[in-house]
Parts: C-alpha cells; structure tokens; sequence
C-alpha cells in the first residue's frame, strides 16, 4: 500500500524498525512491482537499499518489476534507475513477453529506444503466441517507434515482418501513418499487400472495417451546425451527448431527493472543512464550505421531507437544520457498548474522542430546492469521434463528496491517452486512442461505484453491530497517518 502512495515516510518507518519489507500480496507482487508500475522512483531509491535482492522480484505470472514499468507511459526515469541497477533485460512472463515487447506496447519512444539499445536481442524474442514486438507496435498504431525501428534496426525489424505479415497487423489499427512508414520500405507489389488471414480478407479488408468512422462528428446548436474532428460530451447527467452518441446507461433510482440551499454560519473557523452528519433515518446532512462564512447544505432524504424542506420559511428551516446538527439520536445500547468498549482503543494509545463541534446555522443566503439522487454509470463511454466525462458518463449519491472529483479523474484519464496517441503518431480522436481511456475509467469507476455503495448501505442502518463496527473503522483511520493519507489522496 505504501508503494502504491508513495508514502515514503511509512517506508522509511518500516526500514528504521527493521520490519521486513520483501512481502507480497495474494498475486505476488512485491512493493518493487507497485513502485515501478506507478512510477515512484522516490521510492524505490529507498527501498532499493533495504532490499537489493528484490530488484528482479518475480509475481505469480512471471512479471518483473522492470516490466511493469514498461507499461507506464513517460516512465523513462524508473525504467534507466531499474536497468541501471542491474534489472535483467533478458527475462520473458508467461506470455513470452520481454521488457521491450512491452514498451513497444505502451508507445512511449524515448523508453523504448533506451531498450532497445540496451537489448537489441530483444526484438528478436517471440511470445508464445508467435508476436514478435513489430507485430504489437503495429497493432497498437505507433507510427513513431516502427520509424525508428525501420532506421536504426533494419535488419532485426525486416526479420520480424517477413515472419508475421506486417501488413496485415497494421491493418487492424486505424493508423494511415503506419501505412506511409511501411510503404517506404515495401513496393506496392511486395507479398504482403496481397497476403490475406486465416479468415480470407485482405489488408484493405481489414482497414476498410477498421476505418468505419468518419473524419469528423457534425452536431447542432440552436439550429447552427458544427464539425470538429473530437466532441466531448460534459453536458450532465441528462447528457444530448449520450444520448445522441447513442452511449447505453445503467443506473439506479435512490427513492430520494437532495434539498440543497445556502448557508451562513458561525464556527467555521478557516471555513476548510467538510461536515457530515448521518441521522438514525437514514438520512445524510453535508455541510460544504465555499467563502468566508458561507456554506451550501445538501440534504440527502425522502421526497416527502424534501418537499417539506422546501415549504419552511427561512427561520424555520434554521431551527430545522441546526436541531438535526446538534442533537445525538443514537440509541442507547449503542452509546452503552461504544462508552464500555472505548477502554480497549485507550490501552494501547488511540484516541477515542473524535467529535468535532458542527458549524451553527444564522442565516438562509439562497433559494431552496431539490433533485432526485440515484446512481448511474455508462455502459459505454465513447463512439466514432466522440467521448463522454464526468456525470455525462456517471453519477453517484452525494454522501461522498466524490462526483466533481471523479469527472476530474476523466479529464486526466482522458489527456493521458490523448498525449500518448499523440506523442505515439497515432490519430488521437480515432477509435483506438479514445477506447483505451474507455477501458481504464470504466474499470476504475465500477470499481469504486461499488465501494461507495457499500458505505452508503452501511451507514443507512441502525443495527447495533454495523453501527460499532463503522465507529471502530472510523476511530482506528483517524488514528493511523497512513490510512488516513491514503483515504484523502483518494478523495482528492
């Protein structure tokens, strides 16, 4: 977990108190794969000492660490640390796959020259699917690294194509770059233009189904037309992007509604902190700062007390939401097992007592209103041309906090891709670039959707065991800097 942070102050705890840094977890990677993959030379600097033996640390399916920072694009400076230190460059994964088979995978050129000329021999290893790294180079569209294969490894290269029919891998990306970099070495009438696959069709069979979308996507705006060659649709959770782009959605209805207005109040202090107050009834009152004295309430709860919010008037609404504040409706048996049990947590040094005194409540500085809260996440986040971010592609309960920082994390998902197709000479608003940001915020959405339901399904009981369980989970966090940083490194 430390290396996955960047935590080097845990790091540098466990070497000082000579806790045994060379474990793994239940796929076998060691901090070394973590550090290397995530691109924390910081941390392996440190971590090298303590462990020299680990440098070529094999996990359950054979990858090294020097290979797991080949997957990582602009990750040179781990890449030259790992290799300097002596990473061997000669060991092969379970799938036959090399160091440099794998950058020449992630298109990253200036790593991938440095591989290859640390080992040449590496372009001549074959998977055990019998790719050599051309034919990946190929697949993948990177233009850039097959030019500087063509110049600099001919020979190495040539072999390499003559063997697997270059053409008809290029043909599967849409990459008319690659083309024009091939075409310079082979003559139109060279076997492999005319070579077909085991299914019978061409290169240009394949290209042509490759190549399905336009150059550019037209769309209207108040009856003017537009053409741009990459849309993006930002345009919230009722998004005409996703809907026209024809993008499906799953989505779930919460059966409740969030009143939200804004506030002023006294003890905020620096006015920086959040408050959250979850009530027996299931429902959640967030308190999020915004300038000096102000902040705007969320009020997750049933339509019903929504509408009746609604119908308050201001000193009301005030006396309303200061009672929900400050009043403590936790049952009994509760407050009896959480006060007979705190002796344990103080034993060993935790500290018990983490109430913090909420915000009160003076004035009511804005409309109110309300919107119906659910859940949603896009099946699909991209078409020809086109891709969707933030809660065009997702949407979540507000207990969390999380919704504006997970369309922040679209954006840089999505320049990621968009630099490295760039920077690879593949055409960034093609259907290749755009399905790998695709693939890795649908991974990572889904991923953390689930956690954020299960927290919500948590704290909307009132059963005494999962009550003392969140208290304790809350109270050893607060306790731990390491847990603690790590939730809101997430959270930001």
């Amino acid at each position: 977990m430390a290396a996955q942070e960047n935590n080097l102050f845990c790091l540098e705890l466990l070497i000082k108190h000579g806790i045994i840094v060379n474990s793994t977890d239940t796929d076998g990677k060691h901090a070394f794969h973590y550090a290397a993959s995530c691109g924390h030379l910081s941390f392996l600097e440190k971590l090298l000492p303590a462990c020299p033996d680990h440098l070529d640390v094999l996990k359950k399916s054979d990858w090294t660490p020097l290979m797991m920072a080949c997957t990582k694009f602009e990750n040179l400076k781990v890449v030259r640390f790992l290799v300097d230190n002596g990473a061997r460059l000669d060991l092969v994964n379970k799938d036959g796959w090399n160091a440099v088979f794998l950058a020449g995978r992630t298109g990253d050129i200036e790593m991938f020259k440095f591989l290859v000329e640390k080992h040449p021999k590496g372009l001549k290893q074959v998977s055990k699917n019998g790719r050599y790294t051309i034919n990946t180079i190929l697949q993948h569209g990177h233009s850039a690294l097959l030019s500087y294969l063509l110049e600099n490894h001919e020979k190495e290269t040539v072999d390499s194509i003559q063997c697997a029919s270059a053409i008809l891998d290029a043909a599967i990306c849409p990459n008319p770059e690659i083309f024009k970099v091939l075409s310079k070495h082979f003559s139109s009438g060279h076997d492999d233009w005319s070579k077909t696959n085991k299914a019978g069709f061409t290169p240009l069979h394949l290209a042509a189904q490759a190549i399905q979308d336009t150059d550019y996507v037209s769309f209207k705006i108040n009856e003017s037309e537009f053409e741009t060659r990459l849309l993006l649709g930002c345009d919230g959770a009722n998004s005409s992007v996703r809907k026209a782009a024809g993008l499906g959605q799953l989505s779930k209805n919460y059966d409740q509604r969030g009143f939200v207005c804004t506030v002023r109040a006294e003890n905020v202090a620096d006015n920086r902190t959040a408050f959250q107050r979850f009530l027996p009834s299931g429902d959640v009152i967030a308190l999020l700062p915004c300038e000096e004295d102000q902040l705007s309430i969320v009020w997750s709860c049933a339509a019903s007390k929504a509408k009746m919010l609604e119908s308050l008037d201001a000193d009301e609404l005030i006396s309303k939401i200061n009672e929900c504040l400050v009043n403590d409706e936790t049952p009994t048996l509760i407050k009896t097992l959480h006060n007979s049990l705190s002796f344990i947590p103080r034993s060993i040094g935790l500290k018990t007592e983490m109430r913090v005194d909420p915000p009160r409540i003076t004035e009511i500085l804005s409309p109110t209103g309300s919107f119906p809260l659910g859940s949603a996440l896009a099946t699909n986040m991209v078409a020809p041309r086109t891709a969707i971010l933030g809660d065009a592609a997702h949407r979540v309960h507000p207990f969390a906090g999380q919704g504006a920082n997970m369309g922040w994390r679209d954006v840089e998902l999505l320049t990621d891709e968009l630099e490295r197709a760039h920077l690879s000479g593949i055409d960034y608003t093609s259907h290749l670039s755009l399905s790998k940001y695709e693939k890795a915020a649908l991974l990572e959405h889904a991923a953390f959707m689930s956690g954020l339901e299960g927290l919500k399904q948590l704290y909307k009981t009132n059963a005494t065991p999962f009550v003392l369980a969140r208290n304790v989970g809350t109270m050893l966090v607060n306790n731990n800097s390491a847990l603690k940083d790590i939730f809101i490194s997430r959270a930001s």
